[in-house]
């Protein structure tokens, strides 16, 4: 593995994603924010468990490259995302990393989990907790099938692990830019 190469992807994503979560959570949804800000930590308090999220994005950044580097074709992503911006994000990692994406979601109701637990949070007994959103995407992004929501099913789709990485030739998220005989950048000190 080209360590340097590797280094440097790693930098480059965990800088795209503060600059981007600074534009939406900063500039875009701070209007929302802070018309809900009750619900939330005090600036106070955000701002000293900053460095977490730092973390986290650095965390997101060091596996993405390590994962995608290692030559993975199937993507497992379980998550708890209620909404329909996770798909987006699920085809945004297929065709970044030339992947097939598996995103896995629980399928639950209010009336599945006992009052005294969930609380006033959810309205009725037949409140969705998790609407689910499985969805099986190619290496380019397209739906192979789902998403489903809403509805217990089983999503089946045909993949091939040689179709994403006949992919990598369009796009490589690890080595696109390793071309030493063509392309070589040198800092000077």
């Amino acid at each position: 593995m080209n360590w340097k190469r590797y280094f440097l992807t790693v930098v480059a994503i965990f800088l795209a994603a503060n600059i981007t979560g600074f534009l939406i959570h900063g500039l875009l949804l701070e209007p929302d924010y802070t018309s809900l800000a009750q619900l939330y930590r005090t600036s106070d308090d955000a701002q000293r468990h900053l460095y977490f999220i730092w973390i986290a994005y650095l965390g997101f950044a060091l596996g993405s490259i390590w994962m995608y580097a290692k030559g993975v074709d199937i993507y497992l992503a379980p998550t708890w995302d209620n909404s329909d911006v996770w798909t987006a994000t699920l085809r945004h990692i297929a065709k970044e990393g030339r992947v097939y994406v598996l995103g896995v979601a629980p399928l639950l109701r209010g009336s599945d989990v006992p009052e005294d637990l969930r609380g006033a949070v959810y309205g009725g007994a037949d409140d969705w907790m998790s609407r689910g959103h499985s969805v099986i995407v190619a290496p380019g992004g397209d739906l192979l099938a789902g998403p489903v929501s809403e509805r217990e099913e089983i999503l089946y789709a045909e993949v091939d692990a040689a179709v994403a990485r006949a992919s990598h030739r369009e796009f490589d998220p690890v080595g696109h830019y390793s071309r030493p005989d063509i392309f070589e950048v040198k800092l000077r000190s």
